[in-house]
């Protein structure tokens, strides 16, 4: 995949640009050019969230966050040619991010679970699709339906999420794992 000329796809060095090269075999490259901040292991979705149809819903995933939006991706551990966002949240589009300290017990580590908010909308491809008429488009484009998703994350992964959402977004963040974070 290349773009004007430039290849997409990022050679993965270590330590050095995995991050960079794990954001480019996503939709091949679409989101580059958001510019990568951080990404890790562990993500999984809380039982209960909205994400019915993700049948990979306890396996952990990897979690990666560009300037733009925060992604959970399945793949990339096996094969890094391959990576398939599972979800994405918009930053323009989340009202809020409540993060609360949890610890599981059996393995005696601590987990950050974020109860994110987020308008989801409808293209207006999609909704073209739906229906022609004006009337569909103006009630159902536009800010859509509020959503919460409840995804738990790695503590250290999560101090570096909320740190990086709360410089680079508007988004309200929350809760006593905020009050915690350096």
């Amino acid at each position: 995949a290349n773009e004007d000329g430039n290849d997409l796809l990022v050679e993965y060095v270590e330590g050095e640009n995995a991050g960079r090269a794990l954001l480019s075999r996503v939709r091949m490259g679409a989101y580059l050019g958001e510019g990568y901040v951080c990404h890790g292991e562990g993500a999984t979705f809380i039982e209960g969230s909205d994400l019915k149809e993700v049948r990979d819903a306890s396996q952990p995933m990897i979690y990666i966050m560009t300037s733009q939006r925060l992604l959970l991706l399945k793949g990339g551990s096996t094969n890094l040619n391959f990576c398939t966002d599972v979800w994405g949240v918009s930053f323009e589009r989340t009202i809020q991010v409540h993060a609360y300290r949890t610890t599981i017990e059996a393995d005696d580590v601590d987990y950050c679970v974020f109860e994110i908010m987020y308008f989801e909308k409808e293209s207006e491809e999609v909704a073209h699709r739906k229906s022609q008429t004006q009337k569909y488009l103006t009630e159902h484009v536009g800010l859509g339906k509020l959503h919460c998703s409840s995804i738990q994350f790695p503590a250290e992964g999560a101090t570096k999420l909320i740190i990086e959402i709360s410089r680079l977004t508007d988004v309200k963040c929350f809760g006593d794992f905020v009050q915690d974070s350096p």
